[in-house]
């Protein structure tokens, strides 16, 4: 046996720290998780509410109709009635809308809108 001196790397012998554990995850959950995590703000991103049919006018609000008035006989009889920018369903053809600021009148042509 010599005492020869080996510089080379591949004769030390270095002791290796051991690795820390790991944590080991189910696939099934890393799937769950992309899907969860991609999914949501893609599903949000294409959502929009729909527009409502009718408008809320502010007119009919003001002066206590609904959105959803309908020309009644009481109506007929008195000759006039607050409204919208559009003929409430039922009311005469002839029956002409006169506005006043914001507030809309729809009346007979010989009967005029209170003030």
């Amino acid at each position: 046996m010599t005492n020869e001196v080996h510089d080379s790397p591949s004769h030390l012998i270095v002791p290796r720290a051991p690795e820390p554990p790991g944590v080991a995850i189910a696939p099934w959950l890393v799937a769950v998780l992309a899907i969860v995590l991609l999914g949501v703000p893609l599903v949000l991103s294409l959502w929009r509410p729909r527009p409502s049919p009718v408008p809320p006018s502010a007119d009919r609000s003001s002066r206590g109709i609904q959105s959803g008035h309908t020309f009644s006989e009481d109506e007929f009889k008195r000759g006039w009635y607050w409204g919208g920018q559009e003929k409430s369903p039922g009311t005469p053809s002839d029956w002409v809308v006169t506005q006043d600021g914001t507030q809309h009148c729809w009346h007979k042509p010989a009967v005029s809108c209170p003030k």
